[in-house]
């Protein structure tokens, strides 16, 4: 009796998504281009139709993996991707990586400089390096912000996209 061996590529075929492929090849897309896209050139550099690709936009930009920008009409990615980014880092610790960055901030403002990240709906205290002044704040690590009323806070939030900063603000 005679074995057959599957063929490999075909029994790949079966298990493809191709809409997640095409979501996917968006995000690396989009990361290529800090300026953001329209989505006339996302669908026709990926050779994606104009349904498909406004259906993964929007997806997208509802999950807050993409900003869209009413006023350019362009998509970009949003800091989203980045915690994604930061939860696979497990053989670096982050902490080793940002606070000689913190210090040299820090020595060369010579202010206390702090390093957190956006929450569901606050911000998050991580670290800091205070500075060398008589007076000087001191937050606790892992303590949760507000962004409205904190100086830390309002440092993030006029950086924002103002549509992530809008969001912020509703809460």
């Amino acid at each position: 009796m005679e074995s057959v061996i599957p063929n490999m590529e075909k029994a790949e075929e079966n298990y493809k998504v191709p809409n997640l492929e095409k979501g996917i090849a968006v995000l690396e897309y989009l990361s290529l281009h800090t300026q953001g896209e329209t989505l006339q050139d996302i669908k026709s550099t990926l050779d994606i139709s104009q349904t498909t690709a406004y259906r993964i936009l929007n997806t997208l930009v509802r999950l807050d993996y993409l900003i869209y920008n009413e006023d350019t009409k362009r998509y970009k990615l949003s800091r989203k991707l980045l915690t994604l980014g930061f939860r696979s880092l497990n053989e670096h610790n982050l902490l080793e990586t940002v606070l000689p960055r913190l210090r040299d901030l820090r020595d060369q403002v010579k202010e206390t400089a702090c390093f957190g990240v956006l929450g569901d709906r606050k911000g998050i205290f991580i670290e800091q390096a205070q500075g060398h002044h008589t007076f000087r704040f001191i937050l606790s690590p892992g303590k949760p912000f507000d962004l409205h009323c904190s100086a830390p806070g309002k440092a993030i939030m006029a950086y924002l996209p103002n549509t992530v900063r809008d969001r912020y603000l509703s809460y």
